[in-house]
């Protein structure tokens, strides 16, 4: 573990909310109890099994008392695919973090020997279990005695496809609930909570990366690609800043897409891309940069959102083949060389805090209040250093700019035929702005309007 990384896993809130844990076997409706008692769709659901796979959580109320709900994947016991062993590790760390576990069951199929295992496991973890009967749509309570055999005192009844019986469920969870002392969190605003989001091709090492921030095995990181499928939030503190580490499933073309589960996976990750406040793409060095790299570079662009490249995986680079990669990347990223671009190693930590460095910079720079006045005296500087072309043989004439909208960020500069700049200007002007403004990761939108009537007819 680096020093970076030390202080990084160092620096998580020391007071948490309770953690209420959902667990069972795969299919018995655990996703879908989430989502109804987090009134969204936060997590995918299918009846395909082992769908959920990293946990999932979110905060949620009990009768006045906030609680973490956490989803899991399905239980197998004595897994035997490397993908199954990782969900059940998840659930396990989970289970030991819990201080509540509730146990989903499947009303339709009765109860299953493997259920009876899963029961010793959590009774071990020595803390309150709730049987939750799911999809219990004709169902009676005469019918729990079925379920009665594993030994489970406290039980109730849900239909999480038609969302009853869940008021019952949050009392009963508010109840079971082992005391705690009251901690008197301070508000946070939204704002201040960063949404950082990792995108990038299936098996760039994402998930790898966001583990290695947070000095824990969070998220499963088999290095096989599609181990991810759904978008992930988890929540991180550094330095007295508060992060949202948004973990998204692997990109490919659209054309390649084998799936239904694939294209949602895909929808989730574009989505937590409009909610981003800054995006990292996780670039494969030993693949070098590909035409899908350069698609999600100009979907991130077009979101107007903050961008850093962290080139991953360049440890495994050959020392004589590190003067072709960085060739291959500048000419490959030419359109972008603004961005910044960081050589990493998940794997390693290689990097790690150069990274950080470029990630706190450009919040930094972004969170900076612009006044007009600045902002003038950049383009009369940028005007001064490179003069703007002549219009039908006249002069054009800046007057000011100001900030209309800082995300996107765009800038309004008013002057004479300003609105016939050729392209050419406008990108020198917008990479200009990006450099004094210190935001190389952020585009930058220009908008030019004349001061009056302007009847100079654009050059042919």
């Amino acid at each position: 573990m680096t020093k970076l990384e030390a202080s990084l896993g160092s620096s998580a809130t020391k007071e948490r909310l309770a953690q209420v844990v959902l667990v069972g076997r795969p299919n018995v409706g655990k996703t879908a109890l989430f989502n109804a008692l987090t009134y969204s769709r936060k997590a995918m659901v299918d009846a395909q099994p082992n769908l959920t796979r990293d946990r999932q959580e979110a905060v949620i109320s009990c009768d006045e008392v906030k609680v973490t709900l956490v989803d899991c994947g399905g239980w197998v016991d004595h897994a035997k695919d490397v993908i199954t062993k990782e969900i059940t590790k998840q659930t396990t760390i989970a289970i030991q973090q819990a201080d509540l576990l509730v146990m989903v069951v499947d009303a339709l199929v009765g109860w299953q020997p493997s259920e009876k295992l899963l029961v010793r496991r959590l009774k071990a973890a020595k803390c309150p279990i709730l049987l939750v009967v799911n999809k219990a749509e004709q169902w009676s309570k005469e019918h729990f005695y079925e379920f009665a055999a594993l030994g489970l005192k406290e039980w109730c009844a849900v239909s999480a496809l038609q969302r009853t019986g869940l008021k019952e469920l949050r009392s009963k969870i508010a109840q079971l609930l082992p005391s705690r002392p009251v901690v008197a969190e301070e508000p946070v605003p939204v704002a201040a909570e960063r949404s950082l989001v990792f995108l990038g091709c299936p098996n760039a090492g994402k998930s790898t990366l966001i583990n290695r921030i947070l000095g824990t095995s969070r998220l499963i990181a088999a290095g096989i690609p599609g181990t991810t499928r759904d978008s992930v939030t988890v929540p991180f503190s550094y330095q007295g800043k508060r992060y949202h580490l948004v973990d998204t499933a692997g990109i490919r073309p659209a054309a390649k897409l084998a799936s239904r589960l694939e294209t949602v996976s895909v929808l989730k990750a574009f989505s937590a891309l409009k909610l981003a406040n800054l995006v990292v793409l996780v670039l494969d060095a030993h693949a070098g940069p590909r035409d899908q790299d350069l698609r999600l570079i100009n979907k991130v662009m077009r979101e107007g959102k903050g961008l850093i490249i962290a080139v991953n995986k360049y440890d495994l680079i050959a020392p004589s083949d590190l003067a072709k990669l960085k060739e291959e990347l500048a000419w490959r990223l030419a359109a972008f060389s603004t961005l910044p671009l960081v050589p990493i190693s998940a794997r390693t930590g290689l990097g790690l805090k150069a990274l950080w460095r470029a990630i706190n910079e450009a919040f930094k720079a972004k969170d900076s209040s612009v006044s007009t006045n600045r902002l003038n005296k950049i383009l009369q500087s940028a005007a001064a250093r490179h003069a703007a072309p002549l219009v039908n043989g006249k002069e054009v004439k800046f007057r000011y700019a100001h900030l209309i909208n800082s995300s996107p960020i765009e800038l309004v500069i008013h002057g004479a035929r300003v609105t016939h700049l050729p392209a050419a200007y406008r990108r020198y002007l917008t990479g200009y702005f990006q450099q004094a403004l210190h935001l190389e990761a952020f585009p930058i939108k220009l908008i030019f309007r004349s001061t009056h009537a302007d009847t100079t007819r654009r050059p042919r």
